[in-house]
């Protein structure tokens, strides 16, 4: 079942129900790989798929920044993406991944913010003349900064897999979008 993704993120909620912190360990692990081919780890092709660097080298930003103290792993020095305004805004971290073997690909990340923030991961694939063959996205309803299964706020998020073909880019997006009032959102690997 390593291909169905449905498969395991069941079998990862109910894992978790069952053996508590053991499986909140492993899923942070597994949370740590930014996107899977055939359910293997394909991170090696995105270019700073961590914010250890501190910057967003090799994506396209749209109003976005890094901090450090909550970052996923509970290190209070390791950086993560993060932007937090005063009013409605929109921003998005993209970036299109080109020479990828033919298979099938799924981007996970880790995500969170405030109540009023709307957030999405998309795995979006681009024919060479530009037009979208497939787009898969998920989104996550954010707790704050404190609660849920991982640390600090911090939702596992995932999205349905598609199908790279010879010549494909494979675009991966995470969004934000305040639409009333301040708010904050958080991404990291």
């Amino acid at each position: 079942a390593r291909d169905e993704p449905g498969a395991r993120v069941r079998l990862l909620h109910a894992c978790r129900a069952r053996a508590g912190r053991r499986t909140r360990a492993r899923e942070e692990q597994r949370a740590r790989q930014f996107f899977f081919q055939n359910g293997d780890d394909a991170s090696a092709y995105v270019v700073n798929p961590s914010c250890q660097r501190q910057d967003t080298y090799g994506w396209t930003v749209e109003n976005s920044g890094t901090n450090t103290g909550e970052a996923s792993d509970g290190v209070a020095s390791n950086a993560y993406w993060n932007l937090w305004k005063g009013s409605a805004f929109t921003s998005s971290m993209t970036q299109d991944i080109s020479y990828l073997p033919e298979g099938r690909y799924s981007a996970r990340a880790l995500l969170r913010g405030n109540a009023a923030a709307d957030i999405s991961l998309t795995a979006t694939i681009v024919d060479p003349d530009g037009k979208v063959k497939e787009s898969q996205a998920t989104s996550i309803t954010p707790i704050g900064a404190s609660g849920g299964n991982l640390r600090n706020g911090w939702i596992l998020a995932e999205t349905p897999y598609v199908t790279v073909r010879p010549g494909q880019v494979l675009r991966i997006a995470m969004r934000a979008a305040i639409t009333g009032g301040s708010g904050w959102w958080s991404a990291d690997d």
